[in-house]
């Protein structure tokens, strides 16, 4: 997966990587690009691609949530996170949807945000910029970084 970081590789191209690739373990990988319908869910197994799940904004599939658990399958009920998140994306809608509502309206929501929560990542593609905030037991936040990658090298 490095590799495919490291060479700066378009949406398409680090898609066919990462699924041309055997792992040592079972996982998600939640990949975008920066063009229209440029993002999908990929679940893999060790040797193979369970599913993908993409975006197709025309068929109303505006955003993908990945929780810890297989998309194709209902959440637990003791970990209703995904249908929550799902719930209140489709509740603001694609025309409101900003940054500042998808941190404070979603990923600060219980059960979104509960205190098994250990981080919240947000990497819009389009502002070249992430932000990482680490949780706190009693869920305060505390804002990690936020940069633009342009200036960090993560390979160190």
């Amino acid at each position: 997966m490095r590799m495919a970081l490291e060479n700066n590789m378009d949406f398409d191209s680090a898609f066919n990587f990462i699924i041309s690739r055997q792992l040592v373990a079972p996982a998600y990988f939640i990949i975008s690009g920066t063009q229209h319908n440029q993002g999908a869910v990929i679940s893999m197994g060790r040797d193979q691609v369970f599913a993908v799940d993409s975006l197709d904004t025309e068929s109303g599939r505006w955003f993908l949530v990945q929780s810890n658990y297989d998309r194709d399958l209902p959440d637990p009920t003791n970990d209703d996170r995904r249908t929550v998140a799902e719930n209140i994306m489709e509740k603001i809608g694609r025309k409101d949807m900003t940054e500042d509502k998808l941190f404070s309206e979603v990923l600060s929501t219980y059960p979104v945000l509960n205190n098994a929560t250990i981080v919240s990542i947000l990497c819009p593609p389009y502002s070249g910029e992430f932000n990482v905030t680490a949780w706190s037991e009693s869920n305060s936040s505390v804002v990690v970084r936020e940069e633009s990658p342009a200036s960090i090298n993560f390979l160190q």
